[in-house]
């Protein structure tokens, strides 16, 4: 058998039966068998006391997974991520996050343990750095970019550019399809667009809607 890449994009997390149960249907192990990195690195303030980062754990402790640590690759090496069976990125600034990880290597390492079979998920922030590019956040927060980056290209393990949170940013801006239709146009890629109720599973390579 190959190995088997499964990726989780969500915009709130586990906040839904759909997701939840999505979830643990497609673990390759019972939790008690698996080890957790929680990683915190997107919200740059609060890390670890970041609410999707402590509701992540909350929920991930109570469903009995083995062991569960934070690991901040802003201050910790991301080759610690190797250890983990299951990787977790919570919420923040996607500008700051992908930062982060062209700084310290961690675009390459990461990609290198999705393809060998480590089972990720992102939820907001921490699921736009998976896409073919996160520059469509600044479309709607333009503050967003104080690292003033040169290159925005996300880690491409999906062919798309991941929207989190698309109801309430739809709602919200009168030129939304608009600019969905620039990022199609300049990109050339198709936008994922994730309501905060929604899920995204991948399966080596094969979405299906949480």
């Amino acid at each position: 058998m190959g190995t088997t890449r499964k990726l989780l994009l969500v915009s709130n997390g586990y906040s839904t039966n759909g997701i939840r149960d999505g979830f643990l249907s497609s673990l390759p192990s019972h939790p008690n068998q698996m080890n957790v990195a929680i990683v915190p690195t997107a919200s740059a303030a609060w890390k670890a006391k970041q609410k999707g980062a402590v509701a992540a754990f909350d929920y991930l402790s109570g469903i009995g997974f083995r062991k569960i640590k934070f690991v901040d690759i802003e201050f910790q090496s991301p080759r610690i991520l190797a250890n983990f069976d299951f990787i977790f990125f919570s919420g923040g600034n996607p500008c700051y996050l992908l930062w982060q990880l062209m700084r310290t290597g961690g675009h390459v390492i990461l990609k290198e343990l999705y393809e060998t079979g480590t089972y990720i998920a992102g939820s907001s922030a921490g699921a736009m750095i998976w896409g073919k590019d996160i520059r469509i956040i600044l479309s709607f927060d333009p503050d967003m970019d104080s690292m003033n980056l040169t290159d925005f290209a996300g880690l491409g393990c999906i062919p798309f550019v991941v929207l989190p949170h698309a109801n309430f940013i739809r709602q919200r801006f009168e030129n939304y399809n608009h600019v969905i239709s620039q990022v199609r146009h300049a990109i050339g890629e198709d936008v994922l667009e994730i309501d905060d109720d929604k899920g995204a599973l991948f399966t080596n390579g094969v979405r299906e809607w949480l």
